[in-house]
C-alpha cells in the first residue's frame, strides 16, 4: 500500500478471502452457537405507473400497477455473541429488511429464505426465541423500572421460582445500569435510561435473537456509545444475536460493531467486519481521507442523492461481483423453551393492570368514557330525529329499510371479497420463506 491509501490487485484478492469472508464463514464455532441466516431476501411492492404509492388496498385490484423492488437478494449470516449493524442512507431498505426478518405482514411481497440454526424461521420460533425493541419506547409511564422487569420476568420465566425471578431482576438491573433508578417511574427517566429499560424488558425473555430498530436514535454520542457497549457485553455474555438498524453512528459506535451490512437502493454495498470497510473502499477505488469517520464516508459513497446513481451502481456492482459465498448452516438443536401457563400469564396481566389503575385512575376512565359516549350519542340522535318527524316514529318501515340496506351492502361486500386475497388474523406470516422472486 502506498501513502495515498491505494491498494493493488493482490491486496484486493487478499481482502476478499480474509476480511470479508471472516464476517461470513464462521462455521468453526461450537455446535451450541446461535446462527441466524437470511439468504436471497427480496421485497417488492405494487405502485402506480407514475411511481406513486397506492392509496388503498383495493386500488391494487382495480388499477394498473407495476412492481417496485425495495430489496434485492440480501444475504447474511449472524452468529451468536455478535452485534450486526444494518446501515444505509434514507430509503435504502433498512427498516423494510428488519420488518421482513421479524415476519411482519405488509402489503408487499417478500421472497427468500430465513433460518435459525438451520431450521426454517417460523412464527412459532419467533415467538419462542426472539424479542423486538422498537424505535419508540412502549413503556408504562406510572410503573417503575423495577416493576417493568418484574412483570416481564413473571410473564416469560416459567421455570424460575420466586427467588430465581428476583435474582434475574437484580441481574438485569446490574447489567443495564438501572440500579440507581430502579424505583423511578418510567415517565421520569431520561432518553438513555428508557432505551436501556426497553432493552432490559426484551432481555427478560432470554431470547436468542434481539431485533432493534434505530437503537441509538435520539441519544447523544455518549449515550449511543453506552448503548452499543451494553449490547456487545450482553451479546458476549448470553451468546445471543443482536440485529440493529443504525442511522449515522459515530466512529466509536461504529468500531464496536462486529459485523456491518450496508444497503443502498435495496442492494448490498458491503457485508463484513467493521474494521474492514476502509480497506474494502480503497480496493474498489474509493480511498477514505484521513481523520474521517468510516461510517460517514461509506454512507456518502453509497448515497445516490449526492454521489449520483452511476457511481453508486459501480460500488454495488463491485460487491455483487466479488462477494464471497455464505457458509452453509447445518441444522442443530435449539434449546428447550418452557412455556408459561396461560393462567399465570392472565394473572400477571391482571395484577399489572390493577396496579396501573391504582397509580393512575384515569387509565381506565378514558376508555369507559369513550364507550359511554359511543352508546349514548346514537341514542340521543335517534330520539331527536323521531321528535322532528312524529309520523316516521310511528312507522315500522324505517327499521325494515335499514335491514334491507344492510343486506344489500353485505351481499355486495361478499361479491367483492371473492376477488380479493383473504388476509389471516395474524400480523405475521412465513408463507414467503423458502421462495424466490423467479418462482412467482
Amino acid at each position: 500500500r502506498d501513502q495515498s491509501g491505494q491498494s493493488g490487485p493482490d491486496e484486493h484478492e487478499q481482502l476478499q478471502t480474509s476480511t470479508l469472508t471472516r464476517g461470513l464463514k464462521s462455521s468453526g464455532a461450537s455446535e451450541s452457537q446461535v446462527r441466524f441466516s437470511f439468504t436471497n431476501c427480496s421485497y417488492t411492492i405494487k405502485v402506480l405507473p407514475n411511481g406513486q404509492s397506492l392509496g388503498s388496498a383495493a386500488s391494487a385490484y382495480c388499477t394498473k400497477t407495476i412492481d417496485r423492488v425495495l430489496l434485492r437478494d440480501i444475504s447474511c449470516v449472524a452468529n451468536g455473541g455478535e452485534v450486526l449493524a444494518i446501515m444505509g442512507p434514507s430509503g435504502a431498505g433498512k427498516t423494510t429488511l428488519l420488518r421482513m426478518l421479524t415476519l411482519e405482514r405488509a402489503m408487499g411481497s417478500p421472497f427468500g429464505n430465513v433460518t435459525l440454526n438451520g431450521h426454517q424461521f417460523t412464527v412459532d420460533l419467533y415467538t419462542k426465541y426472539c424479542a423486538m425493541v422498537d424505535q419508540k419506547d412502549t413503556l408504562w409511564e406510572f410503573l417503575t423500572a423495577r416493576e417493568h422487569l418484574e412483570y416481564g420476568i413473571a410473564f416469560c420465566s416459567a421455570a424460575r421460582d420466586a427467588e430465581g425471578k428476583k435474582e434475574r431482576c437484580n441481574e438485569l438491573m446490574r447489567q443495564t445500569g438501572l440500579e440507581s433508578c430502579q424505583v423511578t417511574r418510567a415517565g421520569r427517566l431520561s432518553g438513555g435510561q428508557r432505551r436501556r429499560l426497553s432493552l432490559a424488558v426484551a432481555l427478560a425473555k432470554e431470547p436468542l435473537i434481539v431485533f432493534l430498530d434505530e437503537v441509538t436514535t435520539g441519544l447523544d454520542a455518549a449515550g449511543a456509545a453506552n448503548i452499543i457497549k451494553l449490547l456487545k457485553e450482553v451479546a458476549v455474555r448470553s451468546g445471543a444475536v443482536f440485529l440493529s438498524t443504525v442511522h449515522q453512528p459515530s466512529s466509536n459506535v461504529f468500531a464496536a460493531f462486529d459485523q456491518t451490512l450496508f444497503l443502498s437502493r435495496g442492494r448490498t454495498a458491503y457485508l463484513g467486519r467493521a474494521d474492514g470497510v476502509v480497506r474494502y473502499l480503497a480496493s474498489v477505488g474509493r480511498p477514505m481521507p484521513p481523520r474521517t469517520n468510516p461510517a460517514d464516508f461509506m454512507l456518502d459513497v453509497i448515497n445516490a442523492d449526492f454521489c449520483g446513481r452511476a457511481e453508486v451502481d459501480e460500488v454495488l456492482d463491485a460487491w455483487a461481483a466479488n462477494a464471497p459465498a455464505l457458509a452453509q448452516v447445518e441444522p442443530t438443536d435449539l434449546p428447550l423453551h418452557a412455556k408459561t401457563p396461560l393462567s399465570r400469564e392472565v394473572k400477571t396481566l391482571l395484577v399489572k393492570h390493577a396496579r396501573l389503575l391504582v397509580l393512575d385512575p384515569t387509565y381506565c376512565m378514558i376508555p369507559v368514557w369513550n364507550g359511554f359516549l359511543s352508546l349514548i350519542l346514537p341514542c340521543i340522535l335517534c330520539v331527536a330525529s323521531r321528535e322532528r318527524d312524529p309520523v316516521r316514529a310511528r312507522s315500522p318501515r324505517p327499521a325494515a329499510t335499514h335491514l334491507q340496506a344492510l343486506h344489500t351492502h353485505l351481499t355486495r361486500w361478499r361479491a367483492v371479497r371473492r376477488h380479493r386475497p383473504v388476509w389471516p388474523l395474524s400480523c405475521r406470516g412465513t408463507s414467503w420463506i423458502g421462495t424466490s422472486s423467479s418462482a412467482r
